[in-house]
């Protein structure tokens, strides 16, 4: 068992550190009541010496607080610029309240009814005990505990299928190289699909003759139209980024993707994507698809052109944001097989 932080996550430790910071200037403003006020009814007399003191540090500490608060904002409103910036808009439906988040909210209320009752009867346990509460009810809120993926096991299921697809291409004696086709080609734009020719050269068939296909098989031109092994791996990324990729562009992909892999996903410990003109270069490092992604390459060049499931699955995501067919043009892998180049060409 690990936990993993999501982006979520680090927008609720900053809320938790501009409440914080407002807290604190609170109590600072009622400490100096206290000091101006009250203390000189049980005898404080005034004095420059120490008032001068007192002055600097209070200074010192709304302003170190205050700026504090500012880095906090600042870092808050860049997270939610990024991440609305293209007006990204949700696929699935909010999940339903579960135990560990209501254990969660029922902290974060007991400790803001700890807050105000603090202030109310000017109580520093309660203080305290109210910050705590605040703390840990909004960190379990978005923590989640998750058992790590062993890559054999994606291997192992993974693999199979594409095999299969493998043998039914090969016995039916398609040659043509794997096609991603971009949402207008489709009658839902958010499914993905692969056309793969009968033979090599073969022209695509146009938007209108796949939304009347109703069947597997193309007559003319000769083809079969397939589901791709990475849409359902695509849709799970635009699930985790809550936008829909035919409402992006590459730019942003570009951006977001990188981020997605290594971070929200752990799929991938290294990526780097790099757009020269109608080519795409996406690099892997330390996949955990590595492996299946070494059975691919040993396939005819027709079940290759699909992919592995990971870059089945982005060549999905760049078609649907680029809206243009797209070929997975060419695999590297390094010597020790923990580093993938794959390069698409946008048709």
């Amino acid at each position: 068992m690990k936990f993993t932080f999501s982006r979520k996550t680090f927008q609720s430790i900053l809320l938790i550190g501009i409440a914080a910071g407002g807290i604190s200037l609170l109590f600072l403003g009622l400490l100096d009541t206290l000091v101006n006020s009250d203390l000189y009814n049980y005898g404080l007399q005034f004095n420059l010496e120490w008032a001068n003191k007192y002055w600097t540090y209070m200074r010192l500490a709304a302003v170190s607080i205050g700026i504090f608060v500012i880095a906090n904002c600042l870092a808050l409103f860049y997270l939610y610029r990024a991440r609305t910036r293209y007006y990204p808009i949700k696929t699935h439906p909010e999940p339903k309240l579960g135990s560990t988040k209501i254990v969660s909210l029922a902290l974060f209320g007991t400790g803001i009814a700890a807050l105000t009752a603090s202030i109310l009867y000017s109580s520093s346990t309660l203080a305290f005990i109210g910050l705590g509460l605040t703390f840990w009810g909004v960190l379990f809120l978005y923590i989640r505990t998750e058992k790590p993926i062993q890559q054999a096991l994606i291997d192992k299921t993974a693999s199979p299928p594409l095999t299969t697809l493998n043998q039914i291409i090969t016995e039916l004696g398609f040659k043509g190289q794997a096609v991603y086709l971009p949402p207008e080609y489709l009658k839902d734009p958010e499914s993905s699909k692969v056309f793969i020719a009968k033979q090599e050269k073969t022209n695509l068939p146009t938007p209108k003759q796949v939304q009347k296909q109703e069947k597997m098989f193309f007559k003319k031109p000769e083809g079969i139209l397939i589901t791709p092994p990475g849409a359902d791996l695509a849709n799970l990324f635009e699930k985790t980024l809550d936008t829909s990729f035919t409402r992006i562009d590459l730019p942003y992909l570009e951006r977001n993707l990188p981020g997605l892999l290594i971070e929200d996903m752990e799929i991938a410990e290294n990526v780097e994507i790099q757009t020269k003109e109608n080519r795409i270069y996406v690099k892997l490092e330390n996949s955990i698809y590595k492996g299946t992604h070494r059975e691919t390459e040993k396939l005819p060049e027709a079940t290759t052109s699909i992919g592995c499931p990971i870059c089945s699955a982005i060549a999905c995501a760049i078609a649907k944001a680029a809206g243009k067919p797209v070929k997975i043009e060419n695999h590297q892998t390094s010597e020790d097989g923990k580093t993938i180049t794959t390069e698409y060409r946008l048709l």
